[in-house]
């Protein structure tokens, strides 16, 4: 049961779409309402022309992951900050599997510290045939470490120079 004596047997992780930069509201609101949700945090490097800074940063842009049962999550979507569901071609919400949500929290520790990769790396990571395996951290070589999260068709890349 969770906080407001719903069942959690048929509970599911899925992914809500957030306004942009508005995760952290999301994820605030969410949590005053009894749902177990997940915004995975990493301390990453940012460089600027005259200096390099640690900055928490959601690891995935405008995404929340809930773990709820599907009546609970269409009430959800009323939450402000809320844009939607990530869903298949039919419409219907994606779920996401346990075995992904523990690769996005072991990637985001073992992000701390690095870069985000470029829009052009992330481009090149699409193109590798490991893509396909579900759900793991991957070091392509020493410089790029990637997560590809196959029920969202998600791409993380981290760079650790």
């Amino acid at each position: 049961m969770d906080k407001k004596g719903l069942p959690l047997q048929d509970a599911k992780w899925y992914a809500l779409r957030t306004l942009p930069r508005g995760e952290k509201m999301v994820l605030k609101r969410l949590e005053m309402e009894g749902v177990r949700c997940m915004l995975p945090m990493a301390e990453i490097r940012r460089r600027w022309s005259d200096r390099v800074k640690m900055s928490p940063i959601p690891l995935v842009s405008s995404l929340v992951f809930v773990h709820c049962t599907p009546l609970r999550l269409k009430a959800l979507l009323a939450t402000k900050g809320v844009c939607g569901v990530r869903s298949d071609h039919s419409g219907e919400p994606i779920e996401v599997e346990q075995q992904s949500i523990d690769a996005i929290e072991e990637f985001s520790r073992y992000a701390r510290g690095s870069f985000l990769a470029s829009e052009g790396d992330i481009d090149r990571a699409m193109e590798i045939p490991w893509k396909r395996r579900c759900s793991q951290v991957v070091d392509v070589d020493r410089r790029y470490s990637y997560l590809y999260v196959r029920e969202l068709d998600l791409m993380l890349c981290i760079d650790r120079n």
